[in-house]
């Protein structure tokens, strides 16, 4: 590779490094969409288990009402979940963060159970895992079960609230 090339692939890669690290770039409203790869009435069974909201909105507003997140990440960001109807839920999650390079993490900061994004960014869209947790340990089963999702850039329901 050229020097003039060499600069280029330097030059692009710390462009895509602004926009990966922009809350104003990565906010915006995304669908869900688990078992994105997998099809048939078993991916739907699963989906129907989770219980998870059709949309989640990340916002480029820091979340500021939950110190103990800001102490130990930094700045955090304010997640919602929106049902197909509209209406605005705080439960799974509402908050997001940038964990490493391309990544995001979206939660809610409860400590003994609850769901999980570890996501990437893909283009407009991300992509990643979802992730089940409980403290309540049931014989035969997982207490944490992860499954792929990925979240569509997408126009949240104009009946938000």
């Amino acid at each position: 590779m050229g020097l003039a090339g060499f600069a280029g692939a330097c030059s692009a890669s710390n462009t895509q490094r602004d926009v990966l690290s922009s809350p104003e770039q990565v906010s915006g409203c995304f669908q869900l969409e688990q078992y994105p790869d997998e099809s048939g009435p078993d991916a739907e069974k699963k989906r129907a288990e989770w219980n998870i909201p059709e949309y989640v909105v990340l916002e480029s507003d820091p979340l500021t009402t939950w110190p103990s997140l800001t102490q130990q990440y930094g700045t955090v960001f304010v997640a919602t979940s929106v049902t197909a109807d509209g209406q605005t839920r705080d439960h799974p999650f509402n908050y997001w963060r940038f964990t490493t390079g391309d990544s995001l993490y979206v939660g809610h900061p409860g400590a003994l159970a609850g769901v999980s994004l570890a996501l990437h960014i893909e283009g407009q869209d991300l992509r990643g895992e979802i992730a089940s947790f409980t403290d309540v340990r049931v014989e035969g089963r997982s207490s944490a079960v992860t499954a792929p999702v990925r979240a569509k850039r997408v126009e949240c329901p104009s009946d938000r609230r």
